[in-house]
């Protein structure tokens, strides 16, 4: 058991770019969308919208297809 690495969470972390995210960033992302900013230092300000929620068909999550379920 000695070989086994200790696992601090169930689930895999998210990916590196989910960090872009935060409150303050929106907020930067905001005031540069209304000022024409069309990139922040070396981070185009499109990469950083957040992406949109899959509402039909099928979405890729931890390299496994899944499909949308509508419940209504």
């Amino acid at each position: 058991m000695a070989d086994n690495p200790q696992h601090a969470s169930t689930w895999p972390d998210p990916p590196r770019y989910f960090r872009r995210y935060t409150a303050e960033n929106l907020q930067v992302l905001a005031r540069a969308k209304r000022d024409g900013v069309p990139a922040i230092g070396d981070v185009d300000v499109a990469t950083m919208e957040p992406p949109e929620i899959v509402k039909e068909g099928s979405y890729l999550m931890f390299n496994q297809e899944w499909q949308v379920c509508r419940l209504c």
